[in-house]
């Protein structure tokens, strides 16, 4: 936010559209801090529906991105680093913020929303047990509970909506139904679901795969 914070102070050097800076002090065990508050207008929208979406599937070490057009079908897909294990939690904010900068310049440049995962973290922490070490050292990070405000709050100020999706089943319809016809790897079809589940279209695993999975289960 510094740049905004630096944007109001330079606006306010103009006497008609001064803006309020509430300021607040606050001491640690070690040192002081100032917290700056300001109201912050939200930008006119930029993004459009009609031209595609952006979806997102949050993992350990990046999130996944796929770029749709209009009609659901993906045009593009990368991998944004999101490594946040080992670090300190100055460097973990870096990195999310990082991780939302790049990914939101992405959907100024394309003029898409953002479609990511609706992950309630109170309820998988809940359940952290039975499940991998490495998928619950994730859920317990304190990090990825930031990852979508820092998403949310770029988005905003950009003029690009974030829309929130069930993530249920993405994974499994990725992998079986769209990583091998359009060449990703299992998380951008994941993404790739996750976004045409905001055109609310109809996914549907074919029936050699659902005897497949039932056989396995």
């Amino acid at each position: 936010g510094k740049e905004v914070i630096e944007q109001v102070v330079r606006s306010n050097q103009n006497k008609t559209k001064r803006q309020a800076l509430f300021f607040r002090f606050l001491k640690d065990d070690t040192s002081w801090k100032l917290q700056i508050s300001f109201k912050h207008l939200a930008k006119k929208l930029i993004s459009e529906e009609k031209t595609g979406r952006l979806g997102v599937d949050l993992n350990i070490d990046h999130l996944a991105v796929t770029e749709l057009d209009r009609f659901g079908n993906p045009i593009e897909s990368h991998s944004i680093p999101l490594v946040t294990y080992g670090k300190d939690k100055h460097q973990t904010l870096a990195t999310i913020g990082e991780a939302a900068k790049q990914l939101v310049e992405w959907a100024v440049r394309a003029k898409k929303p953002i479609v990511m995962e609706d992950l309630d973290f109170s309820e998988k922490k809940a359940s952290l047990k039975g499940i991998s070490k490495k998928y619950a050292r994730m859920l317990s990070s304190f990090a990825y509970s930031k990852t979508l405000l820092f998403i949310k709050s770029r988005a905003f100020r950009h003029g690009i909506e974030v829309k929130l999706v069930n993530p249920a089943y993405s994974s499994v319809i990725g992998r079986v139904v769209y990583q091998k016809k359009h060449g990703l790897t299992s998380h951008q079809a994941a993404a790739l679901v996750i976004g045409r589940k905001n055109y609310r279209l109809s996914e549907r695993l074919p029936k050699s795969k659902k005897l497949l999975l039932s056989w396995n289960k």
